[in-house]
Parts: structure tokens; sequence; C-alpha cells
């Protein structure tokens, strides 16, 4: 198994913005999931948890496989940085974590096909948006709304999909605005990596499009996300979307 770490940098210009998510898509990653929680409540303060969330146990045992860290020269872009994963999330799932993660993959791919959340013009027509990054080849799309409401990895609100030629791939859980890492509870270790992006956007107003879209003047983190691929990966079904295969970890033995 090898697990790809990044930690977060900063871009701006719809140019950079774009390199970076074809290129890295810098993160700082984390293990876990959640589920319903406080809407935006500010940084650091939201406690998430979810059906998904199973408190582990010690039994899983530390990475036996290490860990890539990365950077520029494993294929990040130079200047954006990498880090470790928190020591508290760095280590295999136990038996019952690897059940939760499995039950969050299995639900996941039954909502999207239950809410037509399969093709992108069901997207359209629930109101998910482009967020601009379509010179990239993977276009993210999020639903506004869903980003300060109260639910975290919930498979009936989720926040964003990865969208490639006309198709979702992979549904994309952000944690709600405000969030920070210390947010991210321990789901199922090192099998379930989180990312997050710091780049420029139209706006700060979390309630307008802008805030959602790339390209303005505001430089700003976003709250950690989790991929759950829709369809098989050769890195599993949490791996990343961007082409180095940074924004998530390379499992093939999950499912």
């Amino acid at each position: 198994m090898r697990l790809n770490l990044r930690a977060p940098g900063s871009v701006a210009g719809v140019t950079a913005v774009a390199a970076a998510l074809a290129a890295a898509g810098c993160t700082l990653p984390g293990a876990g999931a959640g589920g319903s929680a406080g809407a935006n409540t500010g940084h650091g303060s939201v406690h998430v948890s979810s059906k998904y969330v199973v408190a582990y146990d010690g039994t899983g045992g530390t990475n036996p496989d290490g860990m890539d860290h990365g950077g520029a020269a494993a294929g990040g872009m130079p200047g954006m940085g990498h880090g470790h994963m928190p020591a508290t999330l760095n280590h295999a799932p136990s038996e019952a974590q690897k059940a939760g993660a499995k039950r969050l993959i299995a639900d996941t791919r039954a909502a999207a096909a239950r809410h037509g959340q399969t093709t992108l013009a069901g997207l359209i027509a629930q109101g998910y948006i482009s967020i601009g990054d379509e010179i990239t080849g993977t276009t993210h799309y999020v639903k506004p709304a869903y980003h300060y409401d109260q639910y975290n990895l919930d498979p009936d609100h989720v926040e964003a999909y990865a969208v490639r030629m006309g198709r979702p791939v992979a549904a994309m859980y952000i944690l709600s605005n405000g969030t920070d890492e210390t947010d991210i509870p321990d789901v199922a270790g090192n099998w379930t990596m989180w990312h997050n992006h710091t780049l420029s956007w139209q706006s700060n107003n979390q309630y307008s499009p802008g805030y959602y879209r790339l390209g303005g003047m505001f430089v700003r983190k976003t709250a950690s996300m989790l991929h759950v691929w829709l369809t098989k990966h050769n890195c599993g079904p949490f791996a990343g979307t961007d082409v180095g295969g940074m924004t998530g970890s390379c499992n093939n033995t999950i499912e």
C-alpha cells in the first residue's frame, strides 16, 4: 500500500490554480469521516460524528509500508511544500473501521445512483456548479448550500463531485466551512486520506456562488475533503483525483 501525503500551499490566478489542481492539489491529509455536525460554527469548533465513524481501538497497528511524502521530485508543484500525517492518524485501520469505511463506499455509490448524481446533467439540475477548473481535465462541481449546512459525510448530501469527460467519477465529501484539520475524526486510519487546497477564489461570502469559483483575489484554504470513487480505481476507492495521486490514499486491496 502506498500512501501519498501533502501539506497545503498557496497559488493565485486562474492559470496557477489550474496547474496546481492538475499536478498536485496540495494536501494536508488526515484520516476520517464525518456525519451530522453543526453548520458553519467557526474555526476548529465543529465536532464531526457519523454512523461511519468507529472509534479506533488500537488494533490496526502502524502503517507497515511506510509513507511517501512526495514533493516536487515526486510530481508535486515546486514550492507548495509537503508534510507529515498527524501521528494519531498514521495507523492501519482496525477491522471495525475497515467495515465502516466499506459501508461508506457502498452507501455513497447507492445514494449517487438513487439521486441521479451519476450524470453531469443530473448534478447541474440539482444545483451543482463548476468551480472553473475545466482546463485540468477533472472538473469539480460543488453544491454551495451543502457546504454550510448541518451535514458532514452524509451520502444524501455530497458536497462535490469530480467529473471527467462529462461523467462524475468520484464523490467528494467536504467538511463544513469554518472547520480545519483538527475537526477530522479518525475513521479508517491511513485508508481514508483527507486533503485541502489553498487557492484563489472570487468571493469571501460563503453564501455567494463566487465563494466556490476559482480565479479571484481572495486566497483561502478550503475545508478538508475526502474522495470516494464511484467506480473502481487502481489505487482504491479513496484515491486522489489529481494526476500525481497526491490527494488520496493508494490501496487497491480495499475492494
